[in-house]
């Protein structure tokens, strides 16, 4: 067997994830025929993909003296050290791989990814700016530049057309009362100015995101929670204690109104709120907000104290009620939809469901999680808030909610919209 045909079978099985098979192949003494040097890279890649990041450090340091794309390795290398929690010495690797390229997107990104699991947010920023400034097709690097800005306020705000727009934003947006944000007069004259600032800088700005959070210090984990859900059809434990105030709203402008009210909310406990256009198929409302509660003494307190906050907006004749956890639970467990509000619940977790957990746990690299900031709650509604209201502004038009036109009439690119959102969409236009 050939060089080429050997390399080309082991391409074939490293594709199907034999890692075992590849590595054993790879030492085997009948592939004397590649050259030594390739052995090591082959057998780096491999468990670099396997994961074995212990053994792929080894490697890649072995190949390191004879590379000439450098840059690769040592990013390689950064991403092996992260994913063993590694951080600081992860970094210095993806500086090395800039080093040896400047013009290498993918470490710029990698080096704001650590900076940002280190709470180093300012210097995340920077990193992720750099990389989208060489990459501008970078989505990711330019979504975790609006996401983090949320949190970060920058001394120097003409590093980047998204960071500047994000300022003039958050300055236009930060005053925000109930006085203001109850006139569709006012609102219509404020995304107006909206456009007018966004419009000045010619950047890509656009965001799949349909939902606007304001978050408090604890992280709800929500995804990892509906992996173990739809893996094992079991509801996490977490959840049991899960509460939320489930707002429906007739139309855009309701909703437009409850994000602002979100905003200034004063809560006790800065509870994490909600607000969403509804893209599931079956769900009868278009518009909602939610309230999470830790309790269900406490949802019924905030539920108590915050009828006079909506009735300051002119959001009095909406439905409001208690739900315990999510929507998607009750189709297994219909008991667990049921709140007994003597204190006790109509459905208990099952322990033998901890051990299920334990595995997605150990799945999951927490390190990579986009959900974890230490923060409280938003500064002000910003730039990352502002484009997510223009796709429920999409949303609107596309199911043609007239109300829109009280609040907005400027333009709105309908094709820019995430595909699977579209389909969303004119399913529920149909029906």
């Amino acid at each position: 067997m050939q060089e080429k045909d050997i390399l080309n079978y082991i391409k074939k099985i490293i594709i199907n994830k034999e890692f075992d098979k590849a590595i054993s192949l790879v030492n085997n003494s009948n592939t004397t025929k590649i050259e030594r040097n390739l052995k090591l890279r082959l057998l780096a890649s491999i468990y670099f993909k396997k994961k074995d990041w212990e053994n792929a450090i080894k490697y890649y340091e072995k190949v390191l003296p004879n590379s000439n794309d450098k840059f690769g390795i040592y990013n390689n290398i950064g991403i092996s050290y992260f994913n063993l929690g590694e951080l600081k010495k992860s970094i210095d690797f993806y500086l090395k791989s800039i080093e040896n390229n400047q013009n290498f997107d993918v470490a710029h990104e990698n080096l704001a990814i650590t900076y940002k699991n280190l709470d180093d947010y300012e210097s995340a920023i920077k990193s992720f700016v750099m990389a989208f400034e060489i990459n501008k097709n970078n989505k990711n690097a330019r979504n975790q530049i609006l996401y983090l800005l949320n949190y970060v306020k920058i001394k120097n705000k003409t590093i980047n057309p998204i960071i500047e727009c994000d300022f003039k934003l958050n300055e236009l947006l930060k005053n925000l009362n109930f006085e203001s944000i109850k006139s569709e007069k006012f609102l219509k004259n404020l995304f107006f100015k909206i456009d007018e600032i966004i419009d000045t800088y010619k950047s890509d700005f656009f965001l799949d995101e349909t939902q606007i959070y304001r978050r408090n210090k604890e992280n709800l984990n929500c995804s990892r929670h509906f992996k173990v859900f739809n893996r094992f059809k079991i509801i996490p434990k977490y959840c049991f204690n899960c509460y939320k105030i489930q707002i429906d709203l007739k139309n855009i402008v309701d909703l437009v109104k409850l994000n602002f009210l979100f905003n200034i909310l004063k809560l006790e406990k800065n509870n994490i709120r909600k607000c969403i256009v509804e893209i599931r198929p079956n769900v009868p409302v278009n518009y909602k907000g939610y309230i999470y509660c830790e309790s269900l003494d406490e949802s019924q307190e905030i539920l108590k104290n915050i009828s006079n906050d909506l009735k300051k907006i002119n959001l009095d004749k909406i439905k409001i009620i208690t739900k315990h956890g999510c929507s998607e639970f009750y189709e297994v467990y219909p008991k667990f939809k049921d709140i007994n509000y003597n204190g006790k619940q109509q459905m208990s977790y099952d322990v033998s469901w901890q051990k299920k957990e334990e595995i997605i746990d150990k799945e999951i690299n927490n390190l990579n999680s986009n959900e974890f900031l230490k923060k409280n709650t938003l500064k002000s509604i910003n730039l990352y808030d502002v484009l997510i209201m223009k796709n429920w502004f999409a949303y609107a038009k596309i199911i043609e909610d007239k109300s829109l036109d009280k609040i907005y009439n400027g333009k709105l690119n309908l094709e820019n919209l995430n595909p699977y959102l579209k389909d969303q969409l004119n399913f529920r236009k149909s029906n």
